[in-house]
């Protein structure tokens, strides 16, 4: 099932319901309501406003969505804070209007976060205003987790958590091999967004795949080249042509899940029904 993050068209300056619009008439069969939005009053009335106008389109949930009135990067290693609570009921209640196939969130950083700087993607880098130890971040994000899965088990959705990169002087909470082991061994109905393009930059592609395939419920699309000395950030780039997609028949349940594209200002909308033919075609094979 092939869908694309409403961010690709909230980084142009679209709203929610006029993202989900134009991703539909692409002829995507799943939209991600993603975190890039702007703020905006009635956003609940605008989901469901959208589940009722697209009934034919699948959905998942990346957070932070809906989007706040204050600008603000989501880490769970800040616990079960009243914002964050907010946070994450207002993800499980999107997730609940639109049925959403997933509902995922970030995996968290080892400090206070903030907003780096802009890429000319439209993303923004990781920000650090303050590390904290290990032990204080993962007993804070357990009060978040053992919060929005008791309450998303309740919905019946099925939530789950990215991988992400590390590209600021924050190491994220959730990152490596052993970290992930430990995740899902303390949470076992936990889901993985699989993030394509994140385990290229880190050259983990080889080493979360084979250990971690069953779990994946949704994944993100996108390439990136390697993490080094030319290439410092995740770059959300098209699948290149001779892209080996082969690699990821590694997840036998691939035509099932939502596979998103996620791609911000460098790629344009010429390249978005590329990139979705060249997936099509692959899928037909799988």
């Amino acid at each position: 099932m092939l869908g694309l993050s409403s961010t690709y068209f909230a980084l142009r300056n679209s709203g929610i319901y006029e993202s989900v619009r134009k991703i539909a008439e692409l002829g995507f069969e799943c939209a991600e309501l993603g975190a890039a939005h702007a703020y905006e009053k009635n956003a609940f009335e605008t989901i469901k406003k959208i589940k009722k106008d697209f009934p034919d389109l699948q959905f998942t949930v990346h957070g932070l969505f809906p989007p706040m009135k204050e600008r603000l990067w989501f880490n769970i290693a800040e616990g079960l804070t009243p914002k964050n609570r907010k946070i994450i009921d207002g993800l499980l209640e999107a997730g609940r209007i639109v049925e959403a196939r997933a509902v995922a969130v970030h995996p968290g950083y080892l400090g206070k976060a903030s907003y780096g700087k802009t890429l000319k993607s439209g993303f923004n880098e990781t920000g650090a205003m303050e590390e904290w130890p290990k032990e204080k971040c993962l007993d804070n994000a357990s009060g978040i987790l053992d919060y929005a899965l008791k309450k998303s088990d309740a919905l019946g959705l099925d939530f789950a958590m990215e991988n992400t990169v590390w590209e600021s002087k924050l190491r994220p909470l959730f990152y490596s091999l052993e970290d992930f082991e430990m995740l899902f061994a303390r949470y076992p109905d936990l889901g993985m967004l699989f993030d394509l393009g994140h385990s290229l930059f880190e050259s983990q592609l080889d080493i979360l795949l084979p250990e971690f395939h069953k779990k994946i419920i949704e994944m993100h699309i996108h390439f990136s080249n390697a993490k080094g000395a030319t290439y410092k950030t995740d770059q959300h780039a098209p699948l290149p042509e001779d892209f080996d997609l082969r690699r990821l028949l590694k997840i036998k349940q691939i035509k099932k899940i939502p596979l998103v594209l996620e791609h911000g200002l460098d790629v344009s909308e010429a390249q978005i029904p590329e990139e979705k033919e060249m997936l099509e075609k692959f899928l037909r094979g799988a």
